[in-house]
């Protein structure tokens, strides 16, 4: 499980969550640096919401997409996002994601960080298109 994952992170990196703390290491620690995120998609409530945010911003962009693909009689192009999009759907209903989605949502914003059933929808929508 190791190799699949990588090495652990050592006990005295995780914990130093400043950067005065990462200073103060020896060894390894020393090179590691803190990370900095922008405001609205960072760790936290409101980067939660961002991205949920996209996500649906993502869908209702895809069906604009192949509505806009119908109405200018592209069938070909229609017919190929129709596809993917429908491949996406059905395999994330069958796993039972999508029921869930309401709750890790939830659950996500509370806690301030992506739940693993939510990051795997993200991962899911992602890697079909």
């Amino acid at each position: 499980l190791e190799d699949e994952m990588g090495p652990e992170i050592p006990d005295d990196i995780v914990q130093a969550r400043t950067k005065e703390a990462l200073e103060q290491l020896h060894g390894a620690g020393r090179q590691v640096k803190p990370m900095k995120s922008f405001g609205w998609g960072g760790p936290g409530p409101e980067g939660v919401k961002f991205i949920v945010f996209m996500v649906f911003l993502d869908i209702s962009l895809d069906l604009n997409s192949i509505y806009t693909f119908v109405l200018n009689e592209d069938v070909y192009f229609a017919g190929c996002l129709l596809v993917t999009f429908m491949y996406s759907t059905t395999s994330e209903l069958a796993a039972g994601s999508l029921q869930r989605l309401p709750v890790e949502m939830v659950q996500s914003v509370r806690e301030g960080k992506l739940t693993d059933n939510l990051l795997h929808v993200l991962d899911q929508e992602q890697g079909t298109e």
